[in-house]
């Protein structure tokens, strides 16, 4: 995975943990984590068990995700250069020098609190452990089908039809080592079998709720 392929995940991730991006660029993501990423990224059992015991309302915390790190350090640095050039400070010098060394970011939007930060890259044990998280929540998904309102009628009723889609990957191993990934739809009602299953469904708006219309 390149570095641009590493930030698509990253935010896809997030959004669909519910986090609260703050700020982003094509270097770099500051989020607050949602609850559900909380649990599976920062490893404090201790902290959770006493929010479920107690019921307290939940504090979660605050990432800065670095997906290009060199290109996310020059910028960091041309920055602190140029508000020690407007400044004239030793405080700006002191506060820049910090932000380059630790990885600390700044943004008016967190109040300058401190945020840690996470190189994320191919390899890196925070991406390992977000494909992780992907895996054990993400092995399967409930979706509707959003219709096209342009084409519904404010009395109308539309039905549902219901398909299990399959997802199988078919390993060959020899002196030589090949993977294929097959896609299967079965539908509930009929018992059809749809081959290529997953490239009809990148034609279609997929959302995780019921469509109001539904309703």
């Amino acid at each position: 995975m390149n570095e641009k392929q590493v930030h698509k995940f990253v935010q896809r991730y997030l959004d669909a943990t519910g986090c609260q991006v703050l700020e982003k660029s094509p270097h770099h993501l500051v989020a607050k984590l949602s609850p559900q990423a909380d649990r599976e990224l920062t490893n404090r059992p201790y902290y959770w068990g006493f929010v479920d015991r107690t019921g307290a309302e939940p504090e979660t915390m605050t990432f800065l995700f670095v997906t290009d790190k060199a290109k996310y350090d020059a910028v960091q640095e041309q920055q602190g250069q140029q508000k020690q050039a407007e400044s004239g400070t030793a405080d700006a010098a002191a506060e820049s020098a910090l932000s380059r060394s630790f990885g600390f970011l700044n943004p008016s939007a967190l109040q300058h609190s401190r945020v840690p930060r996470e190189d994320v890259y191919f390899g890196s044990r925070k991406l390992e452990q977000l494909f992780g998280a992907a895996r054990s929540q993400g092995s399967y998904v409930y979706l509707f089908q959003e219709p096209d309102r342009r084409q519904q009628f404010p009395l109308q009723s539309t039905p549902y039809t219901a398909w299990l889609g399959v997802n199988i990957r078919v390993e060959f191993a020899c002196d030589r080592k090949r993977e294929e990934i097959h896609s299967f739809g079965v539908s509930l009602a009929t018992g059809r079998l749809m081959e290529r299953f997953h490239d009809r469904l990148l034609e279609l708006k997929l959302t995780p709720a019921c469509p109001p219309i539904f309703m």
